[in-house]
Parts: C-alpha cells; structure tokens; sequence
C-alpha cells in the first residue's frame, strides 16, 4: 500500500488564526454550559407563584428593552445601517434572545405554560415572545403543543398564537398567510397549522386534554 505525503503550507499567522477560533468555539460553549446550569439553578429556587411571576415578567422585559427601536435608531444615525456599532448592537439582541430562550425552555419543561388565573398579563406573554422571535423552525415547532394547549386553555391569546404561527409560515415559505375569503381567529389558526404539518400534534394534543 502507497502512503501519499502531501505537503501543506501553512503560515504561522494562519496557524495562529487557527488556534484562536477553535479557542474561540470552545469558550463560547463553555460559557453557554456555565450559562445553562447557573440559569436551571435560577429555575429551581422559584418556589412560589409570586416568584415565578417576577421571573417571567423580568424575561418579558429584558425582551422588550433589546428591541427598543429608537435605540437602534439612535446607533444607526449615529454611526450608519450595517456599521460596527449597528452590528454590536444586534449582536447583543441575539445574545439576549438566546440566554431568554434558555430560561423559557427550562422553564416551561419544569412548571409548564402560566395559567391566566394566576399570572399577570406580561408573565403570561413572556413564553409566547421569547418563542415568537425564535428565528429556528424546528425550536418554534418544538413549543407548539405547549403554545396550542394555553391557546385552548385561554392562558395564550388567539390573536397572539396565529401572530406566532403566521412567523413560522413565513419562515418556512418566505411569505405571510393570504385567506382570499373573511376568516376569523379560529379559521386562521386552523389554516396555519395544516399549512406547517402541525396537525399530528394538535390531534394529540386534544386527546391528552380530553383525557384530563
């Protein structure tokens, strides 16, 4: 058998470039599992609905304060659309939207969607913006039993969950639902989910509550 020795050039400098990129990758996850444990540790100790609901609403906040337009707009006529700055400051916005996704993720898989009787109007949104701005398809599809069964339970708004399941459609087919004929919530909701395969969930998801 014939060992081929092929010769690579390398410069030092592409060697060095090398070197910190991998380090680079590597601190990046090192600090979304550090990121990770200390934030289920933050789920953990929320022993009461009053705690859970200021946990929620802090989300839903934070939320909030990353996407204030006239901030962007101040950078963006300061130093100009697509500068450094502009890009830093999106940079940050995707920062927050992740560490927010993890927080809802842990904590929906722990205590479940808030309930309406119990939760404040914000506390109750925070889950449904969080995953409204998910960008990922399959993160977005991921929630839909959850989202669809508070829809059901009235614990997520109508308008709100179509909202939602409209961005996955434009998403997945680069356009935004068009009904040709007057619809209400209900038929939106319905026309969407058909649309975006759903419906093997939904018919799940109406058996375990009939079952309850």
């Amino acid at each position: 058998m014939k060992i081929l020795n092929i010769k690579y050039s390398v410069s030092f400098t592409q060697l060095n470039s090398s070197i910190f990129l991998l380090l680079l990758c590597v601190a990046c996850s090192c600090n979304l599992g550090n990121n990770n444990a200390e934030i289920q540790i933050e789920i953990d100790r929320l022993t009461s609905n009053e705690a859970k609901e200021m946990y929620l609403e802090e989300i839903y906040k934070n939320d909030q304060l990353i996407r204030n337009s006239e901030a962007e707009s101040k950078v963006i006529f300061k130093h100009g659309y697509n500068s450094k700055e502009h890009k830093d400051f999106n940079k940050r916005m995707m920062k927050e939207d992740e560490i927010n996704r993890i927080k809802i993720d842990k904590y929906l898989k722990k205590y479940g969607y808030p309930q309406k009787d119990h939760f404040s109007q914000k506390a109750l949104d925070a889950p449904w913006i969080v995953i409204h701005h998910e960008t990922n398809l399959g993160n977005r599809n991921y929630h839909f039993p959850m989202l669809y069964e508070a829809y059901l339970n009235n614990d997520l708004d109508g308008d709100k969950f179509a909202f939602y399941l409209n961005r996955s459609h434009q998403i997945e087919f680069k356009s935004s639902l068009i009904m040709e004929q007057a619809y209400n919530t209900e038929e939106q909701i319905d026309t969407l989910i058909a649309l975006l395969d759903l419906n093997k969930y939904k018919s799940e998801i109406i058996e375990e509550m009939r079952k309850k």
